[in-house]
């Protein structure tokens, strides 16, 4: 017998939005810091995209070498290997982006970031309070010289709130869902010269939903946020009257309530890799 983790959604005759809990996947992971964090820098934390990677410098289950140094494994048969591993020095991609924004769902057609922030802390609504893809573009250079057969290049995308579909070249390098959100890139990218990236980026309906809560009413509800009867605009299949985007039976969202983290966040690098062989 095996128990999940509670709905954080209460139902209608529940305790109440207070007995909420977190579903898994939503609450961070174990990040480790240099000292004390204040009240503050708590709930700068809160939200599912409050995770980190700590990447380890060797991954002894594939042999894979992620930082340079010297590694000396030792057998149960009391032999030792020893290999010293020279990698190139990650690169940031730093600089503007092009995002492209859903202005069917509030956000603006093209921006530039000038730098990877999270749409929540921006001062336009049309992104503060947007939920859905957006895609961002970049062109970089990159010189990277393989040192081996074994060598691998990489991706590290960062922080990521929630998902992240990646294209690199104009190849499909498919969906990072969960952390690390980093892609073997070795046989799209131009190891030496200018790259094409491409990141489509999806969030969560949160920030939608608290930030219509700054709208007029649309329908008739219970004091508890429950629709009472199905509205007349939503029969006849048009739009909200009041300008609100998405429609929901049960609201559990208020105006005042904290954003979540989204987008892209980064830092994101290039990183080489290589493999110690066991002879």
């Amino acid at each position: 017998v095996k128990s999940g983790p509670k709905n954080r959604f209460p139902s209608r005759h529940g305790a109440g939005w207070e007995d909420r809990r977190t579903f898994a996947g939503e609450i961070a992971a174990l990040e480790p810091f240099d000292e004390m964090l204040v009240s503050a820098g708590h709930a700068d934390l809160a939200g599912p995209s409050a995770t980190v990677d700590v990447m380890p410098a060797f991954d002894p289950t594939r042999r894979v070498v992620w930082k340079s140094g010297t590694y000396v494994l030792n057998a149960s048969d009391g032999t030792h290997l020893e290999r010293t591993v020279a990698l190139p020095r990650p690169q940031q991609i730093t600089g503007s982006w092009q995002v492209e924004f859903e202005p069917k769902w509030g956000g603006p057609e093209k921006i530039i970031f000038h730098q990877l922030e999270d749409w929540s802390k921006r001062p336009e609504e049309g992104i503060r309070y947007y939920s859905g893809a957006a895609n961002y573009r970049k062109t970089f250079k990159t010189e990277f010289a393989l040192k081996s057969p074994q060598s691998r290049i990489y991706l590290d995308l960062g922080k990521v709130a929630v998902m992240a579909e990646v294209k690199l070249n104009g190849k499909d390098l498919g969906v990072l869902w969960n952390p690390p959100y980093r892609v073997d890139v070795t046989d799209a990218i131009n190891p030496a010269g200018e790259n094409m990236l491409e990141v489509k980026v999806v969030n969560l309906w949160i920030n939608r939903l608290i930030g219509d809560e700054h709208l007029p009413e649309d329908s008739v509800r219970d004091a508890d946020g429950t629709l009472k009867s199905w509205p007349q605009w939503i029969q006849d299949g048009k739009t909200s009257p009041t300008g609100r985007y998405p429609f929901a039976t049960r609201r559990v969202w208020k105006k005042d309530d904290p954003l979540a983290r989204s987008g892209l966040l980064g830092p994101v690098r290039v990183l080489a890799t290589d493999k110690i062989e066991i002879q």
